[in-house]
C-alpha cells in the first residue's frame, strides 16, 4: 500500500462511494428546474361619508350627506417559485430503494425456504417418535401375547 490516502480511496470501492457520497452531499448537482407561477388578486371596496355635526345640542347627528367616495382597490400578487430538482441525489436514492427491495426479496425467499425446511425437520422428528413408540411397544405386546399363549397351552403340574 502507498502512503497516498487518494490512491488506497480510489483502489477499494467500498471507500470511494463513501467518499463518493460524503463529497455529493457537501456539493450538490443542480440539473433541473421547475418553475410554478401562483397568482392571487383581492378586490377591495371602501366608502367614505361626508358627514355635517349639529354643534348647537353637541350630540353626533347626521344633517345630510353631501359627498359619497367609493374607492376600488385592486390588488394583484403574483408569485414565481423555481423548484430546484437534483436528479443525481434523486437517481441514488432510488437506487437505494431499488437495493433494499432486492434484499427484502432474498430474504423473504430465504424465509421460506427455512420455513420449508423447518417443516421436514420436524415431521422427521415425528417419525422418529413414532418408530421408538413401535419399537418399545412391540417388544412388550409380544412378551405379553406369549405369556398368555404359555399359560393356556401348559398343562398344570
Amino acid at each position: 500500500m502507498s502512503c497516498n490516502a487518494v490512491k488506497r480511496v480510489l483502489k477499494d470501492k467500498d471507500k470511494t462511494e463513501i467518499v463518493g457520497r460524503e463529497w455529493e452531499k457537501a456539493n450538490p448537482c443542480v440539473t433541473d428546474s421547475f418553475v410554478s407561477f401562483i397568482s392571487d388578486t383581492l378586490i377591495k371596496f371602501d366608502t367614505t361619508y361626508k358627514v355635517k355635526l349639529d354643534t348647537i345640542n353637541s350630540l353626533r347627528v347626521i344633517e345630510s350627506v353631501d359627498t359619497v367616495f367609493v374607492n376600488k382597490t385592486i390588488r394583484i400578487k403574483d408569485t414565481t417559485k423555481i423548484i430546484v430538482t437534483d436528479l443525481r441525489r434523486l437517481n441514488i436514492a432510488l437506487d437505494s430503494v431499488g437495493h433494499y427491495k432486492g434484499l427484502t426479496a432474498y430474504f423473504k425467499v430465504q424465509f421460506e425456504e427455512q420455513t420449508a425446511q423447518t417443516k421436514v425437520q420436524r415431521h422427521r422428528g415425528n417419525m422418529w417418535k413414532l418408530y421408538f413408540w413401535l419399537l418399545l411397544i412391540i417388544p412388550i405386546v409380544l412378551f405379553i401375547v406369549y405369556k398368555i399363549l404359555k399359560s393356556k397351552f401348559t398343562m398344570p403340574i
